[in-house]
């Protein structure tokens, strides 16, 4: 009995490894109408213990930080300083690895690298057909495409702003917030030694926008 049981726990254990293994294959290999069909899947089951971001490698790797601050107006018109709604995430994130903070941390970066990152689909589309079609005929207008797509990303950078803008002050007496993408360089080699060097942040400001009340994540 004890014998059947070992062979039925091992034949289960090994169709878990290949299982295991073909998701992770097909979620890190290229492109393709497979990786394609199932990527909600695999994105499902990859999140957030098995997740991994190849910035870190060859041949694009991430060469500076990015941060999100906002500024308040609140209704008498006063101006709230600078607040880094990243780091409040990654101080929760600090304190337990496993909680739901553990992607709420990734939030920040994400909502940058969808601003200004082009979709990567779109591109190979358009490659191949620059290479088969000399006419381009069946190019689709990246540009339209991306600007419908800086649109609707805006609209997340700023909801999520309005939520992280109750940190700074109480909901009732906010009126508008204004969003400052920050790029922060690494320090150089030849600096490397000279506590006294800052590199200078580079940043993105956009407009001031009536506040709208959502959902916010308290500290």
């Amino acid at each position: 009995m004890k014998k059947k049981i070992y062979i039925v726990l091992i034949c289960m254990l090994s169709l878990f490894t290949l299982f295991h293994f073909a998701i992770i294959f097909i979620s890190t290999g290229p492109l393709n109408p497979v990786s394609l069909q199932f990527k909600n899947f695999t994105d499902n089951y990859k999140t957030p213990l098995l997740y991994q971001s190849w910035n870190l490698f060859a041949p694009d790797p991430v060469s500076h930080t990015d941060g999100i601050a906002i500024k308040v107006k609140n209704k008498n018109g006063e101006e709230s300083d600078w607040f880094d709604i990243g780091k409040p995430l990654l101080e929760r994130n600090q304190e337990n690895s496993f909680s739901p903070f553990n992607r709420a941390a990734r939030v920040p970066t994400g909502l940058i690298q969808n601003l200004y990152e082009q979709d990567e689909i779109l591109n190979k589309y358009n490659q191949k057909v620059k290479e088969s079609d000399t006419n381009n005929t069946s190019k689709v207008n990246s540009d339209e495409i991306d600007e419908t797509l800086n649109e609707k990303q805006m609209e997340v950078l700023y909801r999520f702003s309005f939520s992280m803008a109750q940190l700074i002050e109480q909901p009732d007496h906010i009126d508008q917030v204004k969003v400052r993408l920050i790029n922060n360089p690494p320090v150089p080699f030849s600096k490397r030694n000279d506590n006294t060097f800052k590199p200078n942040d580079l940043y993105v400001e956009y407009d001031w926008r009536d506040y709208e009340t959502v959902t916010s994540i308290k500290k």
